[in-house]
């Protein structure tokens, strides 16, 4: 929102009269988004736009007006909630939890150990000890107990009933697409 502002007022130049007169503006543009009055600031814009007069810089003042005006429900959220946003701490989590480990120092990751090691970075953040884990390893599911969870799947699998359906592959595909999908999915005759 800042920025779109800063785009929309322009840069202050060394000029007394243009840092007051832009400084005025930008005063004005902020109690009008304060007060949630978006029809004030098209008005003050528009006074902008009308002082300005290279075509390039005006589309590109009206087109962040237009950003302004199309983020209106995210602006009224920041003024009317002001007391319980709290900012984000997103990025600082990603730069110093995830890329510290994951990608300042490159490594190829496979999606399961990737989701471990991301698990147990966000985890030693939080001041989980990684101890306390290792000593709760036998609380993890034994393959036993996966077995005996997958049968019963397999049973009730077994008695649902599948239609064939048709791939636009195998009827629109050239015939090494052909030939790769039919050996992938089994199929004993090319057609």
């Amino acid at each position: 929102m800042q920025k779109a502002i800063n785009g929309i007022v322009g840069r202050e130049t060394r000029d007394i009269e243009d840092k007051a007169l832009k400084r005025e503006y930008k005063m004005r543009i902020y109690r009008s988004l304060h007060k949630l009055d978006f029809v004030e600031l098209k008005e003050v814009v528009y006074e902008i736009l009308a002082e300005e007069m290279e075509q390039g810089k005006r589309e590109r003042k009206e087109k962040l007006l237009n950003y302004l005006l199309n983020n209106k429900i995210g602006i009224t959220n920041l003024y009317k909630n002001r007391k319980e946003l709290h900012g984000c701490s997103a990025e600082g989590h990603i730069s110093h939890i995830y890329s510290d480990r994951l990608s300042s120092r490159p490594k190829g990751w496979c999606i399961p150990n990737l989701d471990n090691m991301s698990r147990l970075r966000i985890y030693k953040a939080n001041e989980g000890k990684v101890r306390d884990l290792i000593v709760q390893r036998d609380k993890v599911i034994k393959f036993e107990e996966i077995q005996s969870i997958e049968k019963p799947i397999r049973k009730r699998m077994k008695k649902v009933e599948f239609r064939p359906v048709s791939l636009p592959i195998l009827t629109f595909g050239t015939l090494e697409e052909r030939n790769f999908f039919k050996d992938i999915l089994g199929y004993d005759k090319l057609a």
